[in-house]
Formats: C-alpha cells, sequence, structure tokens
C-alpha cells in the first residue's frame, strides 16, 4: 500500500490527518463485517484487478483515504464463481440514512447512506475526487445470461457522519 502525499496545509494544534490503509468494513444493516484488501490501479490492463478477491471488499488504488476526505472507492463481488455470494450481494437493499463503517488503525469512519445508482461499467466518473468526504461502494448488476457477463455496476454514495479515534488497551 502506498503511502499517500499529502498536501494538507496545517494550523498549528490541528491534528495530522489519518494516512492509515483501511482495515475494515462493517455495513449493520446488511450484516457486513469483512476485511478490506488495497487493490492498485493497473496501468497495463486499465483497471483494479479485484478478480482474485472473495470475502474481502476492494479499496480501489488511487482513490482518497478516509482520514483526507475525498472519495473513497471500495468494491465488492455480487457473486463469486463457484463459491456463492460476494460480500455485496445484498447492496441494492442499503436504504437511505443506513450506516456504513470503516476502520482503519487510527479511526472508526461512520457514513449515512446518500443515494443508490445504477451505471453503465465503463462510467468511471463516481471514481472521480470530491470536495466533500465520501465513501462510494461499488458491484455488478444487470446479469446477462447469453453473454454471461455483468452489464451495469450498482454505486452507492454514502457522506461521512462523524470520524471516532480508535482508542487501544493500554494507551493514555
Amino acid at each position: 500500500i502506498p503511502t499517500p502525499s499529502v498536501q494538507v496545509s496545517q494550523a498549528e494544534g490541528e491534528p495530522v490527518p489519518d494516512t492509515s490503509p483501511i482495515q475494515r468494513i462493517v455495513i449493520p444493516a446488511l450484516g457486513i463485517d469483512t476485511v478490506v484488501a488495497y487493490v492498485p490501479y493497473d496501468e497495463d490492463k486499465l483497471t483494479w484487478l479485484i478478480e482474485g478477491l472473495r470475502d474481502e471488499v476492494a479499496w480501489l488504488g488511487d482513490t482518497s483515504w478516509p482520514g483526507l476526505g475525498s472519495n473513497t472507492v471500495l468494491a465488492g463481488h455480487v457473486t463469486v464463481r463457484g463459491l456463492g455470494n460476494g460480500p455485496f450481494r445484498y447492496l441494492e437493499n442499503l436504504k437511505e440514512g443506513d450506516q456504513v463503517k470503516i476502520y482503519t488503525d487510527e479511526n472508526e469512519y461512520v457514513y449515512t447512506m446518500r443515494e443508490q445508482v445504477t451505471v453503465n461499467e465503463t462510467d468511471l466518473a463516481v471514481l472521480l475526487p470530491t470536495t466533500q468526504a465520501q465513501l462510494t461502494l461499488v458491484t455488478c448488476t444487470g446479469w446477462d445470461t447469453e453473454l454471461e457477463i455483468y452489464r451495469f455496476r450498482r454505486v452507492v454514495f454514502a457522506d461521512l457522519l462523524r470520524t471516532e479515534p480508535i482508542i487501544r488497551q493500554g494507551s493514555h
């Protein structure tokens, strides 16, 4: 996992931005609690290689760290060939206001679901940086039985509600 380049001007006394990697995602409404794996962008193939993931959720490289206040993008499978349901199988059931929690080494980030859209698989605008802290969840939808591919992407947008520091046992 690369270290982000942080160009945040810091006022005296301001905390240093959290640049620790995402470890876990929890979506209580869907019963999801799973590991997040950083997946770098593959320049040669012009995509993120998430085929090898199973129950994990992919944090798409080149998208924001949660502590940097832009668009953090996580992707998960609907189904995994030969294994059944993927972690985002029931993402469509997420309702406006439902919470999504992301954990880094330092903080718990709590987001609330704002909206859900379906886009073409080639629509990468949903991955672009934002001026506000946002979590974007992406999965496949629209199975084409003839071509045996998913033709669209389901995209969930969630806004940052609060950030809580993680207090470790024995720390003061």
